[in-house]
């Protein structure tokens, strides 16, 4: 600890915000290192949870930006030096006022972990947040062990038979093409947290309504995997052409629309669009 640092280790009390690590795992099981960037631009604000804090009841509104600018220096660097002196020069901030704002409250809101500063709550949304990673990569690669075992060759045989099975072995090949594109798609949809297929679904999705974020991209896997690329866009197409989505002020945002599954609704065209048209009948 330096000699000018003056941070003295954050006891955690029953109740206390520090005990969050029960539930998101001992502050010694974290896996990032300390001083290593995080791999997502962003972590998860949940503003009821910030509010209802009675450590941030008890900050004022200037301790509250700068609550808020440490986290996000703590999300991005890893942690924070272990020296109030350094913190005062990072936040522009002359030290005695720093000082005097880090004994009210803020102090409370942080522990130290090898020389460093961390905050429990934003270590537990990075190690979810790793987690979810971990877990797409090995579902990504299941998947394509799966793949190549569907589309391996069977053992060479002679005369008529032999040339069956090399038939038979192209056949196979020519289906799968078909949906390697998609394999492909899926593969880096589920070993990255921002993939291709998410960019296209928000860019197609109302400007004024789109929303980002971790939970959003849950969301939107979720319901890529249960209806599929297809069904998901040709969702999404109906309720762009239909009445209720004519009137700005009814489009619901994206998030909205992906958690409470609305991709499921079929929504009716502006009345006339569709003139007197009809699906020709089935033969």
């Amino acid at each position: 600890m330096g000699q000018n640092s003056g941070v003295a280790p954050v006891p955690v009390d029953a109740g206390s915000e520090l005990a969050h690590d029960a539930e998101v795992g001992a502050l010694e099981a974290m896996t990032t290192p300390i001083g290593k960037r995080t791999t997502s631009p962003a972590f998860q604000f949940y503003p009821n949870e910030f509010l209802g804090s009675s450590k941030v009841r008890r900050m004022s509104m200037t301790e509250r930006g700068i609550y808020i600018t440490l986290l996000c220096s703590c999300w991005l660097d890893g942690s924070l030096p272990n020296n109030l002196t350094e913190i005062a020069e990072t936040l522009h901030l002359k030290e005695s006022h720093f000082r005097k704002v880090w004994a009210h409250v803020l102090h409370e809101c942080f522990a130290e972990r090898g020389g460093r500063l961390v905050n429990i709550r934003l270590e537990g949304e990075r190690k979810k947040q790793a987690d979810y990673r971990k877990k797409q990569k090995e579902n990504a690669a299941k998947g394509w062990d799966g793949r190549r075992n569907a589309t391996a060759s069977p053992p060479q045989q002679s005369g008529n038979a032999g040339g069956q099975a090399v038939g038979n072995a192209l056949l196979l090949q020519s289906s799968s093409s078909s949906s390697s594109s998609f394999a492909s798609s899926s593969s880096e949809r589920e070993s990255t947290h921002a993939d291709a297929t998410f960019a296209k679904f928000m860019n197609a999705y109302p400007l004024e309504r789109r929303k980002g974020g971790y939970m959003v991209e849950q969301w939107f896997l979720s319901a890529l995997e249960r209806v599929g690329e297809d069904g998901l866009f040709a969702a999404l197409e109906n309720h762009k052409a239909s009445e209720q989505w004519s009137v700005a002020k009814k489009i619901p945002g994206m998030d909205t629309w992906l958690k409470e599954e609305r991709w499921n609704q079929r929504l009716d065209p502006p009345k006339g669009k569709w003139g007197d048209w009809k699906p020709k009948e089935a033969v």
